[in-house]
């Protein structure tokens, strides 16, 4: 796992292989992790076509997530089930039983709100 400067994990279970980005918080949130790391000609290869790094990226806000394997959030992104139906599906994103859930191999990019 990478856990960058000033990310705050509370009540978190971070799987294998996670990346988490600075000045993200992230509470009550299941991660399962990432299959493999990325190298650096594959970073650039997806963030020339707009996707997100693999994991979550800077400046993000998770409250009450799943976050499935092989995901890519965004920077700046907030995810949390408040407020929300109780069978509520957006994209790549499902609430259920008061979770948010980031389906398996989930993109949301940066500045999204959910």
């Amino acid at each position: 796992c990478i856990v960058e400067e000033g990310a705050q994990l509370n009540r978190c279970v971070i799987g294998v292989r996670s990346l988490i980005g600075a000045h993200t918080h992230m509470n009550r949130v299941i991660m399962m992790g990432d299959d493999h790391y990325q190298n650096g000609e594959q970073a650039e290869q997806a963030q020339a076509i707009g996707l997100p790094l693999p994991g979550v990226g800077k400046h993000c806000v998770l409250e009450d997530v799943i976050l499935d394997r092989n995901v890519r959030i965004g920077d700046h992104v907030r995810i949390s089930p408040k407020g929300k139906p109780e069978c509520y599906l957006t994209g790549d994103v499902i609430i259920r039983d008061g979770l948010a859930i980031v389906m398996k191999g989930g993109v949301i990019p940066d500045g999204t709100i959910i």
